[in-house]
């Protein structure tokens, strides 16, 4: 089951990259989900990749087509969500750091509701320092926080990309000695 989500979230995400390139009233019905009157615009794209009668599957999809829309990517980007957060600030060793105070506030998201609306404003501010997001594997992640059990594995994978900064483990020890 695992391998099949991330094949269709990799799937979605090419398929927004490539016709949101070529064709500009998908990019604008995906730009539009932004939007709580005008985010059913983009559902007849999601039909492929989502149940669209059911809100905690297609509003994660809704929120990434969003987001590649905006972005108008080329490519699916390689750094993943935690670390992207990190780098959308110059003060990362700062305890007031607006990055991790904002990581802190996605992490106590309890519901897929709350965790679209919260990450809303954290993608935006990602595309705007126009930093290469992964953004299949944020789906992934996204689409996890469905399953109680897999909601604590996604919030550490998020919080030990941002804090060890993209740094292997040997490394970020080292930084911490």
């Amino acid at each position: 089951m695992e391998e099949k989500l991330k094949s269709r979230t990799k799937s979605f995400v090419e398929y927004v990259i490539s016709r949101s390139n070529k064709d500009s009233a998908f990019r604008a019905a995906f730009k539009k989900a932004e939007n709580p009157q005008t985010k059913y615009d983009a559902l007849e794209y999601l039909i492929n990749f989502c149940d669209i009668e059911n809100k905690y599957e297609y509003e994660p999809f809704l929120l990434i087509g969003f987001a590649i829309a905006k972005a108008k990517l080329k490519k699916d980007g390689d750094i993943p969500f935690g670390l992207a957060l990190l780098r959308t600030t110059e003060r990362k060793n700062d305890e007031n750091n607006p990055a991790k105070l904002r990581l802190r506030r996605i992490l106590s998201c309890s519901d897929i509701d709350e965790l679209v609306m919260i990450l809303r404003p954290a993608i935006n501010l990602i595309i705007s320092k126009q930093i290469d997001l992964n953004y299949s594997d944020l789906l992934y992640d996204i689409l996890n926080w469905n399953y109680d059990w897999k909601i604590e594995n996604t919030k550490i994978k998020w919080a030990k990309d941002f804090y060890k900064g993209g740094k292997n483990v040997s490394e970020f020890m080292e930084d911490r000695n």
